[in-house]
């Protein structure tokens, strides 16, 4: 992600200064998107993989990753905006009418 970012800086750039040379290695560490959620939903600090399956990440992680057909995001919607005590199968039903 950084790497790509740091491309379109200077490739887009209209600053008249001379960016700086980076090692090698910064620019072979291209990470996909879908790897870094990887990455944090098995990360090594408890708090992290909590967090990443809170319902509003996982929500982000669909729309970050383009993945607006997901069951999952459809369902982590409905949950997000059902009434508080609504039941699982009303959310379930929900959820089905939605596809």
């Amino acid at each position: 992600m950084d790497v790509e970012v740091e491309e379109y800086l200077r490739f887009h750039s209209t600053a008249d200064r001379q960016a700086m040379d980076l090692p090698a290695s910064y620019w072979a560490a291209i990470t996909d998107v879908s790897q870094v959620f990887k990455e944090l939903e098995a990360s090594h600090k408890t708090s992290i993989r909590d967090q990443s399956q809170l319902f509003y990440h996982r929500i982000q992680k669909c729309l970050i990753t383009n993945d607006l057909q997901s069951r999952a995001l459809r369902y982590l919607i409905a949950a997000a905006t059902a009434p508080v005590g609504c039941s699982l199968s009303s959310l379930c039903l929900q959820v089905l009418s939605m596809s």
